[in-house]
């Protein structure tokens, strides 16, 4: 679904307006609701749009996240063999299970995640590779995919992970370059502040980890905790506001 010329508004247009009803979520366990989860009680920003939704994008809109603990781009054994780890794999189980009209009135949003980096050696080119075989996957289906930044994660990571998250800012500028996003969500949400490659230490502080023993600790430098989820939330209703307004400008808002 090509964007129409921006004009001026008078507010951002419901999702409904421009055809959408579902707003499908595939991510990661960074897009995942741990509830509850041992120790771990997170709700992620899928979760938080509806609540959240001062402008009244998601008005009529049903959000169904879809995001999976360990889940890849690509073919990567991460965390054993189960299908639903691989999104391509994945992802057709859960389309297959639509009724036509609602796969022509579902809007997905995919959060690439940076396990594939790990993975993979940090190459953000093989990532990129593989996001663009999920999203033939998805067009297959007729669907249109607004795809997100890759989280970083925290930069108190940076000493024991120092290629992650340039190969995370590395991937995310190429995505970039080739039209991948919807202004005005061009970057993480969770960057730092100053302008340094990696996540706001204060937006991961509070989601527990564990250590080699399997003890409790915290945090763990991969995951949001609850203000970094309540901070992705915000700009992604930004985005679907912006999204919204560029796809309704030729039709204006019922």
């Amino acid at each position: 679904m090509p964007f129409a010329e921006e004009q001026a508004s008078t507010g951002p247009c419901p999702l409904t307006a421009v055809g959408f009803e579902q707003l499908l979520v595939f991510g990661n366990s960074t897009d995942y609701t741990f509830q509850p989860d041992g120790h771990i009680e997170m709700t992620a920003w899928p979760e938080l749009l509806a609540p959240n939704d001062r402008d009244g994008v998601l008005s009529g809109v049903t959000v169904r996240n879809e995001a999976q603990r360990g889940q890849t781009m690509g073919n990567w054994d991460a965390w054993g063999p189960d299908p639903r780890l691989r999104l391509n794999g994945y992802a057709p189980t859960v389309l297959d299970t639509f009724e036509p009209d609602l796969l022509d009135t579902t809007l997905v949003l995919f959060a690439p995640s940076f396990i594939d980096l790990q993975e993979n050696g940090f190459d953000s080119e093989r990532a990129l590779v593989d996001l663009g075989v999920v999203l033939a996957t998805l067009e297959e289906y007729g669907l249109t995919t607004i795809v997100l930044p890759m989280n970083y994660v925290s930069t108190a990571l940076n000493d024991r992970l120092p290629d992650l998250n340039p190969a995370i800012e590395r991937f995310n500028d190429h995505l970039a370059e080739q039209g991948g996003f919807v202004e005005p969500f061009i970057d993480s949400p969770l960057r730092v502040e100053n302008g340094d490659v990696g996540g706001d230490e204060r937006l991961f502080d509070d989601f527990p980890g564990r250590d080699r023993d399997g003890r409790w600790t915290g945090p763990d430098g991969f995951h949001p905790d609850a203000e970094g989820q309540l901070t992705k939330a915000d700009d992604v209703l930004e985005m679907l506001a912006t999204f919204s307004e560029r796809a309704s400008s030729d039709i204006g808002c019922p």
